[in-house]
């Protein structure tokens, strides 16, 4: 494989660029040090031109730190056809380097349209897994424009594929996508919604009811520092929360939170259900949970009772990633 030193204006790309080709970090690396690794190319053509299969990110932080110097290359082989110079790309990416999933879905598209292969065909040529080449199709349904918008703010095209097959109301998709944009949604949140709609009952839920469990798989997908401090206070409450009173209104709202949750769950219908079994077992967590707060009721009256039941009022309010419960006194 030769090297030869070549200006810039004889490199020539083919391929579909990338949205994002953050070149901040290898712009100071090429001042500093030179390009330490030269680019892959092909050819030359009848022009003396050359065809990148490797390096847009080193050859766009060049034009834009040395753009009058010449850049060092290697010549993988002589002149063949974008096809070819597309597979010889996938092959390199599937092999030595990771490319982001919008590049791969887009580069995949590409080399089975212009070829008319299947994926399998695609996935023995190159002696790959065919599930490898699978992996990037779902994002092939979703249009392109949408896909290089998500690209251009780096949010994640699986958590992208996801929203855009979710069967659920518009104006709800919309505002998963908008959340999207803002990368309140990532990776994550991606896997949780998948295992979800994997889920073998989730066909059973109306629309009000898929809306509900996305927003409680959504708020669930992640560890936000506010639950690793609930987690913290967990221990510490349970033992002495007077040593702990800067944190009592936190750990109160997730007290209240929680068992609007629980009281949530609870149809009335449950009765009509639960085996004698379950209904012993659910006397004594009520039980124990009604002696943990004895103090509640201590030295009231039932009619201070009731009087206390009807002061607090429970909302639910939906929030980009899940919703929330408000408590607030009628």
């Amino acid at each position: 494989m030769a090297k030869l030193l070549l200006p810039v204006k004889n490199i020539l790309i083919d391929i579909r660029r990338r949205i994002n080709l953050d070149t901040f970090s290898l712009e100071q690396d090429i001042r500093n040090h030179g390009l330490k690794v030269p680019l892959d190319v092909e050819g030359p053509d009848e022009n003396n031109n050359y065809y990148l299969i490797n390096g847009d990110r080193r050859l766009e932080a060049w034009k834009n730190v040395r753009i009058n110097e010449l850049i060092e290359v290697k010549v993988l082989r002589g002149l063949t056809s974008r096809l070819e110079r597309n597979k010889e790309r996938l092959q390199m990416h599937l092999d030595i380097k990771p490319m982001p999933g919008v590049d791969f879905q887009i580069l995949i598209e590409d080399i089975l349209r212009e070829s008319g292969m299947s994926d399998g065909d695609l996935a023995k040529e190159l002696r790959r897994d065919k599930r490898r080449i699978r992996k990037y199709k779902p994002g092939s349904e979703v249009p392109e424009n949408v896909r290089e918008e998500v690209a251009k703010v780096r949010g994640s095209q699986d958590m992208l594929e996801v929203i855009y097959v979710l069967n659920i109301d518009v104006d709800f998709k919309q505002r998963l996508y908008k959340s999207l944009l803002s990368r309140k949604l990532t990776g994550d949140h991606a896997k949780a919604l998948k295992r979800l709609v994997g889920s073998s009952v989730y066909g059973r839920l109306n629309e009000h009811q898929r809306v509900r469990a996305i927003e409680e798989a959504l708020q669930q997908a992640t560890f936000t520092k506010v639950e690793a401090e609930l987690v913290v206070l967990s221990e510490l409450m349970r033992t002495k929360p007077s040593d702990h009173q800067d944190k009592f209104n936190t750990w109160m709202s997730n007290i209240l939170n929680n068992m609007g949750k629980l009281a949530d769950y609870l149809h009335p219908d449950l009765e009509l259900l639960v085996s004698p079994l379950q209904k012993k077992q659910l006397a004594r967590a009520v039980g124990e949970i009604n002696k943990a707060v004895f103090w509640i009721w201590k030295d009231n009256k039932k009619s201070d009772q009731s009087s206390f039941e009807t002061e607090l009022e429970i909302l639910r309010e939906s929030t980009d990633t899940g919703y929330r419960y408000i408590f607030r006194n009628r």
